[in-house]
């Protein structure tokens, strides 16, 4: 149970140096391997091995890390739920904040979604003399 109970925070955790491994991978692969070429599915194995090797080696890590403690080890079960309950949230906090900040959680563009129905993939949004905002679609 206690295993558990540390696990589950530590794991989360681990999700966001798991997620910046994974991008530098992904970074490396495109800047000195495949550039903007085609990519081949073992590029795509290669990313998600990353992703996983490094998730989890830091949660275990981080978990065996909070076992081995002392003060963490001599805590009553009740003490120990709250300390866990505690780190999930700063850990769901952590992430959420990341995504927010690189813009993964805001409303979607209205720009974009008009490009996408119109079949194109991308666009962008400008000001232009007088001051409105004007869509550019992209293929």
């Amino acid at each position: 149970m206690r295993l558990i109970l540390l696990a589950v925070p530590c794991f989360l955790l681990s999700l966001l140096p798991a997620l910046f491994v994974t991008g530098a991978v992904a970074g490396f692969l495109w800047l000195f391997v495949y550039g903007d070429n085609p990519w081949p599915d073992l590029a795509d194995i290669v990313i998600a091995s990353a992703f996983l090797l490094s998730w989890v080696s830091v949660g275990t890590l981080l978990t065996l890390g909070l076992i081995r403690d002392p003060r963490i080890r001599n805590l009553p079960t009740g003490k120990l739920t709250v300390v866990a309950a505690l780190l999930s949230l700063f850990a769901v906090a952590a992430i959420a904040y990341h995504q927010w900040s690189i813009g993964n959680l805001d409303p979607p563009n209205p720009c974009l979604i008009q490009c996408r129905e119109m079949g194109h993939s991308a666009s962008m949004t400008e000001i232009d003399e007088q001051g409105r905002e004007t869509c550019t679609c992209f293929d």
